[in-house]
């Protein structure tokens, strides 16, 4: 029986099935990925809801202002060095017996930079002021890349008002009162979702004492996004996948005593070579951050698995292609016959090893 199963084992039918079977399942995990629905992990930053018992600590003299937004375009969307730059309007209802218009327009965007503001076109109804403001704004986010090059981000988009706390007025918005430009295209990202909340942050000047601390009003405009290109994917996952099926498919080149295995070491060394280099390559592509992305984890996985074939391949075929005198040939063209079966072996084992990480760290 061991005998019968060490010949299907090196049995060029069995070696080639072996290949076709490997391939498809590991070329169908990186395609699956791309389909795969990763959850953002981006956030928004915190800030406290605008409750009733806030509300109520607020006293019954704040102004409640309405704030909405209509994005019109992004003349800047750098998603990988999270820079953006924003063309949109801004406006707000409110009571002018309440709060004036010169308070109002000292609204800003948190960690962002108003680089132009129109003046505010001004109408007025039921004793309520509508004002409108034509803005562009540049801005940064806190982006968080872990499922690179897959892209499903959150951008906040954040007004604040930081003259005014919210013991003198709050801001209150809407999913109506946030509105994007249909015709606007942004390459290879399409929006997926817009949604708002309201609330206000605290600044503490003094952490024991209350009465120094100050809480300003936010209006919360949250684009959730996703990237519609598989480029990038493409180009960093298949050389990765070429280089996986070259170093494993190295370990089913025939081992025949006598004879240095060439072509198994050459499939072998230009696996291990070609993913050392390709790591410069990815660097390049890669966002600028201190954790690690799919990317970063399908590559080290496809190191430690290249590495492995090459060892092999460099033990064992010195140990197959040198002659010694003192053992029989019969001895040696059956210690040869061995080998080839614990390298189809090596094949199996490498290959269910990297299809349950590759699954793992891809899929789930």
């Amino acid at each position: 029986m061991i005998k019968s199963l060490s010949k299907i084992l090196v049995s060029h039918r069995f070696k080639i099935w072996l290949i076709v079977i490997s391939t498809a399942i590991i070329t169908g995990i990186f395609f699956l990925s791309i389909e795969s629905n990763y959850k953002t992990k981006d956030v928004v930053p915190e800030f406290s809801a605008l409750t009733r018992t806030e509300q109520k600590k607020l006293g019954p003299f704040f102004a409640k202002v309405k704030v909405g937004l209509y994005i019109k375009d992004f003349s800047r969307f750098d998603v990988i060095n999270n820079d953006f730059v924003m063309d949109a309007v801004v406006w707000f209802e409110f009571n002018p017996a309440e709060v004036s218009l010169s308070q109002i327009e000292k609204f800003s965007f948190l960690d962002g930079e108003i680089k132009y503001k129109s003046k505010p076109d001004i109408k007025i109804t039921d004793s309520r002021v509508f004002a409108k403001y034509e803005v562009i704004v540049g801005f940064n986010s806190d982006l968080r890349f872990h499922y690179y090059p897959y892209g499903y981000h959150r951008l906040p988009i954040i007004v604040t008002n930081n003259y005014i706390p919210t013991s003198g007025m709050v801001f209150i918005t809407s999913d109506a009162s946030f509105t994007v430009d249909k015709r606007m295209a942004l390459s290879n990202w399409v929006i997926d979702d817009y949604t708002t909340d309201y609330g206000f942050r605290v600044t503490k000047f003094e952490q024991v004492d209350e009465k120094k601390h100050l809480a300003y009003p936010l209006a919360i405009f949250v684009v959730d996004f996703s990237n519609i290109g598989v480029k990038n994917a493409l180009i960093i996952f298949i050389p990765i996948l070429f280089s996986i099926l070259l170093g494993l498919f190295s370990l089913l080149v025939p081992l025949v005593y006598g004879i240095y295995n060439w072509v198994g070491i050459t499939f072998a060394t230009a696996a291990i070579t070609s993913i050392l280099g390709y790591r410069f390559v990815i660097q390049n592509m890669m966002p600028k951050v201190g954790y690690t992305t799919i990317t970063d984890a399908v590559y080290t996985l496809t190191l430690a698995i290249v590495f492995v074939p090459f060892v092999l391949q460099v033990i064992i075929s010195f140990m197959v292609s040198v002659k010694h005198k003192k053992i029989p040939e019969e001895v040696a063209f059956g210690l040869a016959r061995w080998l080839n079966v614990l390298m189809s072996m090596a094949f199996i084992i490498l290959t269910l090893i990297t299809i349950i990480f590759l699954y793992k760290i891809m899929i789930l």
